[in-house]
């Protein structure tokens, strides 16, 4: 289930940015509560929580092409992001 929020004074695209990041956030719930290979290996050399955070925010921004190969994709977005 994707939570979205009840706004009572929604601007346009207001609710597909929640329900798109929602469903990102599944996602990622979904790789930790399954302990995803990927997400532990990603996981493992940091102590804290903050120090995860610090390395995610470091890296740099990358553009989303487009390209369908790319993955994983969430369909809620749209683009699919």
């Amino acid at each position: 289930m994707i939570a979205v929020p009840l706004h009572t004074n929604l601007h346009p695209g207001e609710l597909e940015d929640d329900v798109c990041l929602g469903a990102i956030t599944e996602e990622v719930a979904r790789w930790v509560r399954d302990r995803d290979p990927e997400i532990l290996a990603l996981a493992a050399p940091h102590r804290t929580t903050a120090s995860l955070i610090e390395e995610l925010r470091s890296r740099p921004f990358l553009a989303d092409e487009g390209n369908p190969a790319e993955t994983p994709k969430v369909d809620a977005c749209s683009p699919a992001q």
